[in-house]
């Protein structure tokens, strides 16, 4: 009776079953070394997905209406967004007000910058319909 592939590679391995387990480890060290080699540079945290992420849009829509500078040294931002009101109006201003005050009477909030307060432009919006309140925790040094 003539055996099949498979059945004499199990009657190898039962004959020789050291050789067996030494064939399977080097199998597998050889496996890992390929793909540490292979994928070394694609194997990362810092990845970038390859579709368009809520959060990668928001980011972006945030950076260009405010200039990099903006957010230096700050650990949150509030984004104030109408597309009724501009900046200069009393609404708008009355909004801002609240939401500092409610910001900074957060715990571990240190302080709260807004343009009312230090008239900074890079806080206001290129087509002046929002603002940012940045904010520093107690445990930020800058």
């Amino acid at each position: 009776m003539k055996s099949t592939l498979l059945q004499r590679v199990a009657l190898a391995s039962a004959r020789h079953p050291r050789r067996t387990i030494g064939a399977w480890v080097a199998a597998m060290l050889i496996a890992f070394v390929a793909i540490g080699t292979l994928l070394s540079g694609a194997l990362t945290t810092e990845g970038k997905p390859t579709n368009n992420p809520q959060s990668q849009r928001a980011k972006n829509v945030r950076e260009a209406a405010f200039p990099a500078a903006s957010s230096a040294g700050i650990t949150d931002i509030v984004d104030i967004r109408s597309s009724r009101y501009t900046v200069q109006s009393p609404r708008f201003r009355a909004l801002v007000r609240k939401l500092a005050g409610e910001v900074s009477d957060a715990k571990g909030v240190r302080g709260v910058r807004t343009y009312l307060t230090t008239r900074d432009p890079s806080l206001v919006s290129k087509d002046r319909h929002a603002t940012m309140l940045r904010h520093a925790n107690a445990s930020c040094t800058s």
